[in-house]
């Protein structure tokens, strides 16, 4: 028995069966937490884009407009509402603005 496992306080060590349905339990818990979270995204949303949240839009709109021309764009109104409606069609501006 390795003399640096604490007996006293967590009891034998696994064996490797034990370590080995551990760690199976534990991906596949996983794997179905992702899956979840991916489902209900894509059923609330109906985009993947939208499942990132309202923060996202204002974000890469900010980013666009910096890279694709002058920072000072950034309180150009009728830019950012000609790139919302472009990232999210249909969707009313200023959602996701504050």
């Amino acid at each position: 028995m390795n003399s640096r496992w604490p007996n006293s306080l967590l009891g034998a060590p696994f064996s490797l069966k034990e370590a080995n349905l551990i760690c199976w339990l534990l991906l596949s818990a996983g794997l179905v937490i992702f899956l979840f979270v991916i489902v209900e995204g894509r059923r609330q949303s109906g985009k993947p884009v939208e499942a990132l949240g309202p923060d996202y839009a204002t974000f890469y709109i900010m980013g666009r407009i910096v890279n694709e021309s002058e920072p000072e764009h950034i309180y150009d109104l009728p830019l950012q509402q000609r790139l919302y409606n472009q990232l999210r069609p249909g969707e009313p501006f200023g959602f996701a603005n504050p």
